[in-house]
């Protein structure tokens, strides 16, 4: 072991000397980050690398050739969203999400775009959709997928029937072999292939071989190869050449083969024209046995695509944020609803799309065994393919220890074999007690089916291993295949049973061609014929052997972290996705959601096995948890709903027993309590605040760019109106006959924004409220961050005891900021549990309850309002935003509520030096321009950092909804 870590240090440390231009990594949370992708599968590597060009992949490839470096091996990899393992090696990763990421050339007329590995899917599309094309191939993780990753499975999804595969979609490729020389793929005219088979070179010598292969074994090959449109993947014998048309295609060897034989740099891409009208059917069924039935007959009439979801998936649906404006088509008159078709059917003309969906139409009407919804409305379109997409994280929404895992989640069968295949695979289910949810492609005859295993459980190794078996032989005895969609992996050794001996040694043969020393993923698909090495097995390390490690206590304590699956969801490239901050701005790994969850789980297991972690080991930790924003968008988009925040903090409270606190941690945990006592001198204090010294004073404590104490205190501007602080001593001399309301203050409002705690009153006794300002009360919120947990209980059972008697009178208890307000039913509840006997009330809730019984009077402005909300508050709250349309809408306004990401405040995180960067960047990704170049609707903003923030980078005053309600009313 000491031997092979000196040879990968000295490799590492020569890749850097010859000028490898990307980074190098190999600290142990690199690699464990990288250990696991979306499969049951931990492989720790040695290094990874992430190229920023071609010439660093053959660089690191050619220097891997010499004899001091002759056993290092590699494996690339894109988004990590492979759930059979296919990217994980004992060897070096080549990552190339982070770098290799750009759109090199684009022809429209042509409709041909050539890109490099790392381009996102959606990112792909999004750069096309204005030019009306598309890179047809989807896959569910559009948003994370990478081309490369896509080519190395030769992935496909929805609309695979008519659309192909990723294969069917590559004019040509760049590849880089294992001895680091460039190899360009093509499709070959007979011509082409004749000229360059002369040729002495690799090229010449691959094609004479393929075709002597291929002609050789035609007959085995189209026995095997042609019973499905999801043929085989891996080496894909039955279009790499045509023997009667002596037409090569390596493109169709390289896609599929998972980085086996070459590793791919750039891809030029065949486009297609996006449909300009879709109509997507709805079809439900009593069972899911009779949507299978059913699913020959629908194919028959020529839909782009038919996806089935079965009860399992249908019981969670509601779980989905859009589900509210979806109930429609879920809402059934004749029947009880076990399954569902999705049938969509495209078209370039209206006339077009109704002629194709009248006969369709007219079978389901005609049909007494479905009912069915039909749609045109792309939006609406759009949010039920959503729900499609989500199939996976709806079936992860368990708090079962037993998950529902992918390893036989991609048989694919002829259709007409399903409905017998799906029945058997049940009953092989339920003879192993297994939970488990059915949905997929139901067109091309791929069901996706994950049993709800418990990988901590040593018997689940073996079930993992006969389920395996039975499932492919099932497979095959209805002339399927174990991988239809999701490339082969670890499952490579179930290879000879669908291909036999003859095609299995033709794979051997092939491998031996591009990789003869077996460098290039190996284990994965074939083994070189000069190597003695067998396939990697089906039960290489598991996730749960690992896991399994820790004690009972961290398990219970940290059961989401532990949880996480893989799915990668938190990788979203989509600048306006909430989840995850941190992960979009730095492109590592280790600051996101699930690489902050792997390191924490290695964190427990080390405590676990040794009784204490590695103290170099628990500040890379601690290293990934400090970039976390503490945004909570994890808690609604991560298909677990992992809460990372709750777990930081969990982690601090511990790391800070035995290490010594930042004297600036220790200063914020005042932050409340000093607040207080300088607003009674805010006047002499704002002056002084933003002076050079104290800016330098600031910055070397850490801190940067802090907000400045209202102009007037809020105690001054009570005074002036002739009111006061609630004097809880009058509490049982309400007159309950009459509305009233608590207005609980936070430290934000009353000492940053007291003219908002102010529009606040003035607001809602235009409607009729009497308001009491209760006494402040630090809320702890800054302890919590900062993992403060025996300080933040004592002040959460302190500001408690005090609002349980606040809220012994029944009447409504309010709050203004958003994340303050959230703290009383999020952090309050999980620390003092059933102590907490009042709810505070988003104040958006509050007033869109008062408006079903005020009659108002408005002077209405022509513009519109846009609406950026607080990350915690859309989180948190799901309502919150529509809840802030609805009222507006009442009162006779227009209210948009913008799409975007985190505006880099988070609170204290944009003010603390290290992260000023970081900060900016997330800024500008979603929020600037949205600012800057609005110039149709008033920009309103419920968060008071995300106000701050605005104010800091583009110097823009920006108010709460708040204060356009109080303008706009008239009594």
């Amino acid at each position: 072991m000491q031997k092979t870590t000196e040879r990968i240090n000295s490799f590492l440390q020569e890749l850097s000397t010859q000028g490898f231009s990307g980074d190098i990594e190999s600290s142990l949370a690199s690699r464990l980050v990288m250990a696991t992708d979306n499969s049951i599968y931990q492989i720790l590597p040695q290094a990874v690398l992430f190229p920023k060009s071609h010439h660093d992949i053959s660089m690191a490839l050619k220097l891997s050739n010499s004899q001091a470096y002759e056993g290092i091996v590699f494996a690339p990899r894109g988004g990590g969203t492979g759930t059979n393992g296919q990217s994980l090696t004992t060897g070096i990763i080549i990552d190339c999400s982070r770098h290799m990421t750009k759109i090199l050339d684009f022809n429209k007329e042509d409709q041909l775009i050539t890109v490099q590995p790392g381009v996102i899917l959606d990112d792909l599309n999004n750069f096309l959709k204005p030019h009306k094309l598309f890179f047809a191939p989807t896959v569910s993780p559009s948003n994370r997928a990478t081309i490369g990753g896509m080519i190395g499975t030769d992935a496909s999804g929805k609309g695979s029937r008519v659309y192909g595969k990723t294969c069917d979609h590559i004019i040509s490729l760049k590849n880089i072999l294992f001895n680091g020389d460039f190899f360009e793929t093509s499709l070959l005219t007979k011509i082409e292939g004749e000229q360059l088979k002369n040729q002495s070179n690799f090229l010449g010598q691959l094609l004479t071989l393929i075709q002597s292969l291929t002609t050789k074994h035609q007959t085995k090959i189209k026995e095997v190869f042609f019973k499905l449109s999801r043929c085989l993947t891996g080496y894909n014998l039955a279009q790499v050449y045509d023997p009667t048309q002596q037409i090569f295609n390596l493109n169709t060897l390289i896609a599929g083969s998972e980085g086996t034989l070459a590793i791919t740099s750039e891809a030029t891409l065949k486009l297609t024209p996006i449909p300009n009208y879709k109509r997507l059917i709805i079809v439900h069924y009593p069972s899911l046995n009779e949507a299978l039935l059913d699913a020959p007959k629908i194919v028959k009439f020529n839909p782009l695509a038919v996806e089935t979801l079965d009860e399992h998936v249908l019981k969670q649906v509601s779980k989905v944020g859009s589900f509210n404006n979806l109930k429609p088509f879920f809402q059934l008159k004749t029947l009880q609803s076990n399954a569902i078709h999705y049938v969509e059917i495209v078209a370039d003309t209206f006339e077009d799309l109704e002629e194709n969906s009248k006969e369709l139409l007219d079978y389901f009407k005609a049909n007494k065994h479905c009912e069915s919804f039909e749609t045109t409305n792309g939006c609406e379109i759009s949010e039920l393919w959503q729900i499609r997409k989500q199939c996976v994280g709806l079936l992860l929404k368990t708090n079962s220890i037993a998950q529902p895992i992918p390893f036989i989640e991609d048989g694919s069968v002829p259709i007409e074999h399903l409905s017998n295949y799906i029945n058997d695979f049940t009953n092989v289910l339920k003879e192993n007690d297994l939970s488990f949810g059915f949905y997929g492609h139901v067109d091309v005859g791929c069901i996706h089916i994950r049993p709800g295993i418990n990988l901590q459980d040593p018997s689940s190794e073996k079930l993992i291993q006969d389920l395996t078996s039975k499932v492919a032989n099932l497979v095959k005895k209805y002339d399927g295949v174990l991988w239809g969609e999701h490339g082969r992996g670890f499952r490579s050794e179930t290879s000879e049973l669908f291909f036999g001996l003859e095609l299995t040694h033709v794979f051997r043969e092939i491998k031996s061609a591009f990789d003869p020393f077996n460098k290039m993923n190996p284990g994965k698909i074939a083994s070189p014929l000069e190597s003695k090495s067998a396939l990697a097995p089906l039960l290489s390390p598991l996730r749960g052997q690992f896991d399994r490690q820790i004690n009972k206590s961290f398990q219970d304590d940290f059961s989401k972290v532990i949880s996480c699956n893989g799915n990668g969801a938190c990788f979203s490239s989509a600048k306006n996705d909430i989840m995850c901050p941190s992960y979009k701005v730095t492109f590592d790994r280790q600051q996101s959601p699930k690489g902050r969850a792997i390191l924490i789980r290695e964190w427990l297991r080390q405590r676990s096995v040794d009784s204490d972690a590695s103290e170099g080991f628990t500040k890379l930790v601690l290293g990934s948890l400090k970039g976390c924003l503490s945004c909570k968008a994890c808690v609604s988009d991560c298909p677990v709903e992992i809460d990372i925040p709750h777990y930081k903090v969990q982690f601090l409270y511990e790391f800070y027993k035995t290490n010594s606190r930042p004297f600036r941690d220790n200063l914020v945990s005042l932050l409340e309590k000093t607040l207080l006592f300088q607003s009674k001198f805010s006047m002499f204090i704002r002056p002084l605040s933003n002076t050079p010294i104290s800016r330098f004073i600031l910055k070397l404590i850490g801190l940067i760019d802090l907000p400045q104490l209202s102009k007037t205190s809020l105690k001054r501007s009570l005074k002036k109106l002739n009111k006061s602080i609630f004097d809880v001593s009058q509490l049982d001399n309400l007159d309950l006959s009459k509305k009233h309301v608590f207005l609980v203050q936070d430290a934000f409002t009353s000492f940053y924004e007291a003219d908002l705690v102010i529009g606040v009153i003035a607001l809602l006794e235009k409607l009729k409220v009497t308001v009491h300002i209760l006494p402040f009360y630090p809320n702890g919120k800054p302890l919590h961050v900062l993992g403060f947990l025996d300080k933040f209980k004592q002040t959460a059972s302190k500001q408690s005891l005090f609002l349980n008697q606040i809220a012994a009178k029944n009447v409504p208890i309010i709050g203004i900021e958003p994340s303050m307000v959230l703290t009383y039913s999020d952090e309050y509840k999980k620390s003092l549990g059933s102590d907490v006997k009042f709810e505070v009330l988003m104040i958006q809730d509050y007033i869109l309850s008062l408006l079903k019984d005020v009659k108002l009077q408005a002077k209405l402005p022509t513009i519109t309002y846009t609406l950026l909300g607080h990350c915690t508050e859309k989180s948190q709250s799901k309502m919150a935003m529509e809840n802030w349309q609805k009222i507006f809408k009442v009162i006779g306004l227009k209210l948009i509520v913008a799409q975007q990401g985190c505006c880099g405040m988070a609170g204290l995180y944009g003010h603390e030096v290290e992260h000023y960067k970081t900060s900016l960047s997330l800024y500008d990704l979603s929020w600037r321009q949205k600012i800057e170049t609005n110039s149709t609707s008033q920009i309103v903003v419920t968060g008071f950092s995300c106000r701050e923030q605005i104010k800091r980078f583009s110097n823009v005053e920006t108010v709460h909804p708040i204060k356009v309600l109080l303008e706009v009313l008239t009594h």
